[in-house]
């Protein structure tokens, strides 16, 4: 992925949770319009499909929409730990073609870490914004038709890989040193 689409991942994010004035928290969702599709193959998914497929796959999550009509699923994938889920290139915030996860966890990490993570999963990158804190982002696309499961399947994949950052350990090179002169 080129740090052109990594920036511009990263600052859309930026900007859908500066719209949201408050910390994500669990609770203050809309009710579904209709029962989502559950079932076949998705190739447009709307935000209340994300919200039902995430709580079948054990991730207790809402639907959220903010006051500048921006609609996002809030997921928690670990006590504490809640996840922005932003429907992308939808038709008025429905038939979207796919969604972007997003993580801000309150732990920073230098930027040697962060440029060694992203070299070795380029498919969830990592950030450090500007208050210092470390995120995590994933994008999946539906467009080519993907099942319920796979949907499901991608909450855990997310989780897994933030959970694996607390173990990942790249190997920094080490200081050269200068000869001395003598």
């Amino acid at each position: 992925m080129s740090s052109a689409v990594k920036v511009s991942l990263i600052l859309a994010f930026l900007i859908i949770a500066a719209s949201s004035n408050a910390q994500p928290k669990l609770g203050d969702g809309a009710k579904p319009e209709s029962p989502p599709q559950t079932t076949g193959l998705i190739t447009k998914i709307q935000p209340e499909q994300l919200k039902e497929l995430f709580t079948a796959a054990g991730f207790e999550s809402e639907v959220q929409k903010q006051d500048d009509g921006t609609v996002m699923v809030l997921t928690e994938l670990a006590p504490g730990h809640v996840a922005i889920v932003s429907p992308i290139s939808c038709t008025q915030n429905k038939d979207c073609g796919g969604y972007v996860f997003l993580l801000v966890l309150s732990k920073s990490e230098r930027k040697a870490w962060i440029d060694a993570w992203n070299d070795e999963n380029q498919f969830q990158p990592a950030a450090l914004l500007v208050d210092g804190k470390l995120a995590f982002i994933m994008a999946v696309r539906v467009l080519s038709g993907v099942t319920p499961d796979y949907v499901k399947q991608s909450a855990t994949w997310f989780r897994d890989v933030v959970n694996d950052s607390a173990f990942f350990k790249p190997q920094m090179p080490k200081p050269r040193k200068t000869p001395r002169r003598r």
